[in-house]
């Protein structure tokens, strides 16, 4: 988060930093072509949409596309009152260096993050009013070619800024995609954890029946497990829900536990290193222990190379249940991210902990999960 901060600071900065450029370089060049200083209309032309770039950061997707489509008929509007300030065409400069960098920064930011409908409308205002400035005030051969690399720019600039637009909208798709798919595997590993418990439950309860005659003295007990199984499905069960229910982290897969850990690291044949104790863990955390495990070590079969040893540490201590998968080979392409990664990024930081991926001083690669240690009741 830091980091985001700091480098839309620094593009902020260097906004500012290119538009007092311009605003330089219009000084020269207008000096150059009349031989007086700004007047009120280049100032009104330079100064509106320096200002509504600098100000972009604060304007939401619906008033970005509106203020830029504004600002670009002001300055056309200002363009031609230009024009019948001077008395001579050819004391006007083609264009005003400040307003074109101003417009053609809006015109990236309303084509990338402005709503659509308002956006289709004031892109080509934009355009226009960049490309247009040149043949506003002179209709000759030299300011229509000015109008053509002016046009081609501005179209340059839509296209960087939808394409930008496409990325970002593709990336949410993938993601939407990923947590649907998670949630329709929860919903499967759902029932058979509700069938598992349920059908415990019932056998205990043909059990009580079935010594109730002879042997009362052993019912209460048997009625006591199965109301302690029944509470520790329903607790289970409304965790577990109430993640499918939440829109802003993904489900878990609630089936697994640390038995299916270990035979899944040995099946892989990595080393496994336990500490602490690890029995009576709630479903969701083994759950996502296991789900870490097991695409750490998919990510090792598929992208590392030269691995010779791989050691998979699973701990509990201070109420946190540490789980960590490292390697010693090469990490190959794509081993740092993906949306495996991203997916068990969601679940965990769904239960409160967090997770860390990363190379390891000594060489290799280590995916590290931290858990709160909820236990059953």
């Amino acid at each position: 988060m830091e980091v985001t901060r700091l480098l839309r600071a620094l593009g902020w900065a260097a906004t500012g930093f290119a538009l007092l450029v311009a605003v330089a370089f219009d000084h020269v060049y207008l000096d150059w072509f009349r031989q007086v200083p700004y007047g009120p209309f280049e100032l009104a032309a330079a100064v509106l949409p320096a200002l509504a770039l600098l100000a972009a950061p604060w304007l939401g997707p619906r008033a970005l596309p509106v203020t830029a489509g504004v600002l670009a008929v002001t300055v056309v509007v200002v363009r031609v009152l230009h024009r019948t300030t001077v008395e001579a065409d050819d004391h006007l400069p083609p264009f005003s260096a400040t307003a074109v960098l101003a417009l053609l920064g809006l015109l990236a930011l309303l084509s990338w993050r402005g709503t659509a409908l308002p956006s289709a409308f004031a892109a080509p205002v934009v355009v226009a009013a960049v490309a247009l400035q040149p043949v506003l005030v002179r209709q000759t051969d030299v300011y229509t070619i000015f109008t053509l690399v002016l046009a081609l720019v501005a179209l340059v600039v839509l296209g960087a800024g939808v394409a930008a637009r496409l990325v970002v909208a593709g990336r949410r798709t993938q993601a939407v995609r990923i947590r649907l798919e998670q949630r329709a595997e929860f919903a499967r590993d759902l029932h058979d954890f509700v069938a598992h418990h349920v059908t415990g439950i019932v056998v205990q309860a043909q059990g009580a029946r079935a010594i109730a005659a002879k042997r009362p003295d052993l019912v209460l007990p048997v009625l006591v497990r199965i109301e302690k199984a029944g509470v520790e499905t329903l607790d289970s069960m409304r965790r577990m829900v109430g993640l499918l229910r939440d829109d802003d982290h993904l489900a878990l897969a609630p089936v697994a536990g640390v038995p299916e850990v270990r035979a899944l690291v040995a099946d892989f044949g990595a080393a496994l290193v336990e500490d602490g104790d690890l029995t009576d863990l709630a479903v969701e955390v083994t759950s996502t222990v296991h789900r870490v495990v097991m695409e750490a070590l998919t990510n090792i079969r598929k992208h590392a190379t030269d691995v010779h040893a791989v050691e998979v540490l699973l701990c509990q201590a201070n109420g946190w249940v540490v789980v960590k998968v490292t390697d010693d080979g090469t990490p190959g392409r794509g081993s740092s991210g993906g949306f495996g990664l991203r997916g068990l990024d969601e679940r965990v930081t769904a239960l409160g902990g967090r997770i860390h991926t990363g190379p390891v001083a000594t060489g290799g690669w280590a995916v590290e999960a931290t858990l709160p240690a909820r236990r059953t009741t």
